[in-house]
């Protein structure tokens, strides 16, 4: 449950930076009643995102009470792949646009005070904070079924709220300017903790899909390393809820783990590549 932490931790803090660039580019602008209904707009906007993530929550909830039997089933494993997906998705997008990110939320603000067009306002920061609430709704409800299942949404909870509370010190931390503070440490690490949750999460889905017997296991144990790391101890428990890790693993999950990081991988570096032809691009018009 403690991936939980990681994932609310992380995209609040995104969240609470994508709000600060907003609000701290609009109070640079001069004084005036244009800047004003600016301001209006942006926290509409904010207050636009969350509602649109409770009504992704809502919804949600709604589709699991209409499903029984193997639809519902079915329906978990989706929302699962859905949080891989996202998680993943997030982790590298960061990795790309994160320095330009500032600079690409300050241009379309530029764009939408020089058009008068002020409800653009509130649409780029609804989008921002959609984003990343949706996010936590879709992590938190696919997390939400094992926890049941083990009968530890209290633990869910709590870690959920424990990384709210430290978004909102790792935000303060931050707009302090405190030098301890380091935003690219604080992402490469977290970054690292987001993926090995993505992968926790495709693990359980092959989990799943090999008890209803829709996957074979290739073999039922591909190795044994219970000696070493035991899923019976405190230890064990905690490696395994963060990175899906069983001592015996059946080769299939082995199969998966290795290709959702080679594929992983590969979408960074062709992401990279094209970046790099970009500014390339760029440079030479």
């Amino acid at each position: 449950m403690i991936n939980a932490m990681f994932v609310v931790w992380r995209e609040s803090f995104e969240a609470a930076l994508v709000v600060g660039i907003l609000y701290s580019y609009l109070k640079k602008r001069p004084e005036g009643a244009a800047k004003e209904q600016a301001l209006n707009f942006m926290w509409l906007g904010v207050l636009g995102g969350v509602l649109l993530s409770v009504i992704l929550a809502l919804g949600i909830n709604y589709a699991e009470t209409e499903l029984q039997g193997i639809a519902l089933e079915q329906f978990q494993n989706l929302m699962l792949v859905a949080a891989c997906v996202l998680i993943t998705h997030m982790c590298l997008w960061m990795k790309i646009h994160g320095r330009k990110m500032k600079s690409e939320l300050e241009t379309g603000m530029k764009e939408a005070m020089d058009s008068s067009k002020k409800y653009e306002i509130a649409i780029l920061s609804m989008l921002a904070v959609a984003r990343e609430g949706s996010e936590i709704v879709v992590f938190l409800y696919g997390v939400a079924f094992e926890a049941m299942e083990k009968k530890m949404m209290s633990s869910l909870v709590v870690y959920a709220l424990i990384g709210f509370v430290l978004s909102i010190g790792t935000w303060w931390v931050f707009n302090r300017g405190l030098k301890f503070f380091s935003q690219k440490v604080f992402f490469n690490v977290t970054t690292v903790f987001l993926l090995l949750t993505a992968s926790s999460l495709i693990l359980n889905v092959t989990r799943k899909l090999i008890q209803s017997d829709y996957l074979p296991t290739i073999k039922d144990v591909a190795w044994d390393t219970s000696g070493f790391i035991n899923e019976q101890t405190s230890f064990g428990q905690f490696i395994s809820g963060l990175t899906g890790y069983q001592s015996t693993p059946a080769l299939m999950t082995v199969i998966v783990f290795v290709l959702y990081w080679i594929m992983t991988y590969g979408i960074y570096k062709f992401l990279i590549r094209k970046e790099c032809v970009a500014k390339q691009a760029v440079q030479a018009a």
